[in-house]
């Protein structure tokens, strides 16, 4: 496959180099999805993507964006250049899957819901 990248161009980065950086961010991406124990699906969600994007992205048949590298450095809780840098190390998550789900219902949560919440949990802390 040939990758032809018009924004490439200005930097003179050529089919070859560009097939390559696509491969790394393909690596890393999948890496860092499965560190997290998350499917496609719930990267896609957390995202805001279409599944098929990150399918396609973890396969190495799409250059992503750089709205696309934005929204899944977030839903993986990484720094862009995780994402992106085949010289950084793969950064251990910051929290657990259940640990995920535990800050999502709590954001899903009423104010007086979350209010509850941060209340029982500083009790706990305090015993």
């Amino acid at each position: 496959m040939v990758w032809h990248c018009p924004a490439c161009e200005p930097w003179g980065m050529s089919s070859p180099e560009i097939k390559e950086l696509v491969a790394a961010i393909a690596a890393r991406l999948r890496a860092l999805r499965q560190r997290r124990s998350l499917t496609q699906e719930a990267v896609a969600e957390k995202a805001g993507l279409p599944v098929e994007t990150i399918s396609r992205a973890e396969n190495a048949r799409m250059m992503p964006t750089l709205a696309t590298l934005a929204a899944l450095s977030r839903a993986l809780d990484v720094t862009l250049a995780d994402l992106v840098d085949p010289g950084r190390p793969i950064p251990e998550p910051l929290l657990t899957p259940d640990e995920h789900g535990l800050v999502e219902a709590w954001r899903k949560a009423s104010p007086r819901g979350q209010e509850l919440v941060t209340g029982l949990l500083a009790e706990l802390a305090e015993k």
